[in-house]
């Protein structure tokens, strides 16, 4: 697929911009942790909030090697798009409101200072490598690592 062409399908799977729900994948170094969580994608770069005293929290701090699947469902067919990367804490108050924007939610009711409180932190992915099976195949292919790039 085209650059263009995985752009549309993640509109429409995973809007840009919007809390889609995937799966996070964190590591504490003995074994892997899997959880649901909402993700906030801005074309092909992807952020995740968090508080640094949960588990996923301490497993970034640990480790911040992660990997992301999010299902991508159109029509009859379900895809996924699986992220492998860098969680890297990314700063500034902006930010910060637009992923709770996206997310959809007060963010008091997980952290008593809200987006000031020091626990809370944004990551985005650097991604490392990015695999894409489209809905409907079940082929897999490597997405180009020059897509990710900031």
């Amino acid at each position: 697929m085209t650059k263009e062409e995985v752009l549309v399908l993640l509109d429409k799977t995973l809007p840009k911009g919007s809390g889609g729900a995937v799966v996070l994948a964190t590591c504490d170094g003995h074994r892997p942790h899997a959880r649901a969580m909402g993700l906030v994608r801005d074309g092909f770069h992807f952020y995740f909030g968090t508080a640094r005293c949960t588990g996923k929290g301490r497993d970034i701090a640990a480790c911040p090697e992660v990997e992301i699947v999010a299902l991508l469902p159109l029509d009859k067919n379900v895809g996924q798009l699986r992220i492998a990367g860098r969680a890297v804490a990314v700063k500034g108050k902006p930010l910060h409101e637009a992923w709770a924007r996206a997310e959809g939610y007060d963010v008091t009711f997980y952290m008593k200072g809200g987006l000031d409180d020091p626990e809370f932190a944004v990551f985005r992915i650097e991604v490392e490598k990015a695999l894409l099976m489209p809905p409907g195949t079940m082929n897999e292919e490597e997405l180009p690592p020059a897509w990710f790039k900031r």
